[in-house]
């Protein structure tokens, strides 16, 4: 469906102000033309509609809602000549929704409309009017379409995308335009974690299918989290009726969502809606969606709900260090300067990078040429970063874990790591190259010490001060590293890696890759793990976790491994007084007070506990906490309703506390509370 607004110059600009003099003059000439306006929509094959808006200073405003594209200056003539107005076509293009809306309002307001909503109603796109007084649930926008299809080409191997959209581009481009449109043969999942270059790849993708008329709209709708809204399930037909001929993205790209939550994000619900909506409109609507690299569940949920459909994946090449070389240089040429060691040493022997990535070491590069050679003038403004970067706030995940009780090495390895990566970036903003050493990590202690929950908020905290490009967590264990069969494990491994990086990769016990008899699978992963450290030792981090003596152990039976550890980051057990400190925190985090009898009780409890075999620190404490709230509910239950006190209701006593059970062995560990 195509919305259109086009003007018309009257050749008697004093035609109407002559007959309509007076309010009731211009009421009758307005009725006239909303008489001859529907007789030529009631007589239009195409289902289309006009409509006049309102006749003013000269020029005449109309709109017309079609399901055909529409030749707009030749019937722009055809009904000025229906309504006999004598005026020459003079501006005429596509118009968003709300846009429509608007002029509908004015139309009817001006008296050449008797009922907006019979316009609405006709097209059924009426419940998407009823909400777009407060706000539409997707976004609108229109691409650009070019003159020359080799720009297309051009702009994909610009951003990197030649491996699988210069393929798409000419099965589009070589075939002849069809007469007709037929329908879609197939839709587009488009992948990238940066939001530019999957705007990029859909302002190539769509102006190609318009050029041969797979598409008749240049307008398509967007709906992305930002958008979403309560209301929003009512809407989706209307939504997609309203794109008939033309597109709906489905964006799940979202920068600050960290991996594997960008559908929780949008609306696992919406999203499913979507979907579902979407199988009865792939005929005549095409449906991009925009969703982040590491993607796997959720195109597996596309293929579920959406199995009829056939989609084309539209992503980044990943490219090694001599492509990547080449990019940068030809990215200087085109912006006519020269580049340097100081821009291609930036590129690693050995390590992929996808097309965004390299566009921002380009902007970087730029920025300091800009200052130190084309405005050598504003060089010396550099030195103010480094009294920005001194006072800048560590952000909201290190007084998290500054908060956090105990763990004294942790934060003091975290410390000295963020004040090493902002030097870092004090380097790269004078323009001086520094290799940075690795900042992988070697997490050890018992269960509950907190081991994952401060490499979440590590990953978090190198995110909010920009010293990671994603600063996202990836967790694995034995079963995500080991392939099948033999020579399956480092493609596994690998892809682990390119998931994690511009992150945190976290390796729960990892020593477990070396349990099995043979070796085979273990040496085949860790060969594979320290290969890829080097090679993406500037752009993630990877941390070890488990047991003291067996991580020893591990690092012992590979060099290799050891001497790319910077840090080693013991986490203690918890004395009594931290896990009653802990106690207090969880219980105040639940609105529940403590008695002083309750407190000794459990003092006692953590003391015992303490020389207990595989005692569970903060996992023990959470799940102690646990239990004595149900017997806290028990003995509050068995109390007169009407005379339980709020205060009561909120302490727990020495009764809530049970002594524990005698401990069994545990067959499973989890590392982290």
């Amino acid at each position: 469906m195509l919305f259109y607004q086009f003007t018309g110059k009257l050749k008697d600009e004093n035609e109407f102000v002559n007959d309509m003099a007076s309010r009731q003059q211009k009421r009758s000439k307005a009725n006239f033309i909303q008489n001859k306006a529907e007789q030529y929509w009631e007589s239009a094959k195409d289902g289309s509609c006009f409509f006049v808006v309102d006749i003013a200073d000269g020029k005449a405003l109309c709109a017309a809602v079609s399901y055909k594209k529409l030749d707009i200056k030749r019937n722009a003539a055809e009904f000025f000549a229906a309504i006999e107005i004598d005026a020459e076509f003079e501006t005429g293009d596509e118009i968003t929704c709300r846009k429509l809306f608007d002029l509908l309002n004015t139309a009817e307001r001006e008296c050449f409309m008797n009922r907006r909503a019979d316009v609405l109603e006709r097209f059924r796109i009426d419940s998407i009017d009823d909400l777009s007084r407060r706000a539409l649930p997707f976004r609108e926008d229109f691409f650009k379409t070019v003159e020359d299809e080799k720009e297309l080409y051009d702009r994909a191997k610009i951003m990197l995308c030649g491996e699988t959209l210069i393929p798409e581009l000419d099965r589009i481009l070589t075939a002849e335009k069809s007469v007709k449109q037929y329908g879609h043969p197939v839709h587009y999942i488009i992948e990238s974690d940066d939001e530019a270059a999957a705007d990029g790849m859909l302002d190539t993708l769509l102006p190609a299918l318009y050029a041969r008329d797979r598409i008749i709209s240049r307008r398509y709708i967007d709906f992305g989290r930002e958008y979403n809204s309560r209301t929003f399930a009512e809407v989706i037909d209307a939504a997609f009726e309203s794109c008939g001929g033309g597109t709906v993205v489905i964006s799940l790209i979202d920068e600050l969502t960290e991996t594997g939550d960008h559908l929780e994000a949008f609306g696992e619900q919406n999203f499913d809606t979507l979907c579902r909506q979407a199988a009865m409109f792939g005929s005549k609507v095409l449906f991009v969606f925009r969703l982040p690299r590491e993607c796997t569940a959720i195109k597996k949920r596309i293929a579920e709900l959406l199995g009829g459909m056939t989609f084309i994946e539209i992503k980044e090449d990943n490219v090694e260090s001599d492509k990547a070389r080449s990019a940068l240089e030809a990215m200087a040429a085109e912006s006519e300067l020269k580049s340097d060691e100081l821009l291609l040493d930036r590129i690693q022997d050995g390590k992929t990078y996808f097309g965004s990535e390299l566009r921002k070491i380009f902007a970087d590069w730029y920025a300091i040429k800009l200052k130190t050679e084309i405005y050598p003038q504003y060089s010396g403004f550099s030195q103010c970063r480094a009294e920005v970067i001194r006072a800048e706030d560590k952000g909201g995940a290190y007084d998290e874990l500054s908060s956090m009780i105990g763990l004294s090495a942790a934060k003091s390895v975290i410390e000295k790591a963020l004040n090493f990566y902002k030097l870092q970036r004090l380097y790269k903003d004078r323009g001086i190259d520094q290799t940075r050493p690795a900042m992988h990590m070697v997490f050890t202690g018992n269960p509950g010490t907190a081991k994952t929950t401060v490499a979440r908020l590590f990953a978090r905290i190198m995110r909010e001060n920009e010293l990671l490009s994603r600063g996202h967590l990836v967790e694995v264990g034995r079963n995500d590293l080991v392939g099948k069969y033999v020579g399956w494990t480092a493609k596994v491994v690998e892809d682990k890696f390119r998931q994690a990086d511009g992150g945190v990769l976290f390796i729960d016990e990892a020593y477990s890759l070396v349990d099995d008899r043979d070796g085979l699978y273990g040496d085949e992963a860790i060969n594979t793990i320290v290969q890829q450290m080097e090679n993406r030792r500037d752009s993630m981090v990877v941390i070890f976790a488990g047991y003291p003596d067996k991580m020893e152990g591990f690092l012992n039976k590979n060099p290799g491994l050891r001497s790319r550890i910077a840090f080693h980051v013991p986490f203690s057990d918890y004395s009594v007084n931290e896990l009653m400190d802990i106690t207090a925190h969880i219980a105040n985090g639940k609105g529940l007070r403590i008695s002083s009898g309750a407190m000794d009780k459990l003092a006692s409890i953590y003391k015992n506990a303490l020389v207990s075999k595989d005692f569970g620190n903060g996992r023990f404490v959470r799940s102690l906490i646990e239990k004595t709230e149900m017997n806290m509910a028990g003995r509050l239950l068995a109390l007169d309703p009407e005379r339980i006190t709020a205060d009561e209701l909120t302490i727990i006593t020495s009764d809530d506390v049970d002594l524990p059970e005698e401990r069994q062995e545990k067959t499973e560990r989890r590392i982290g509370f």
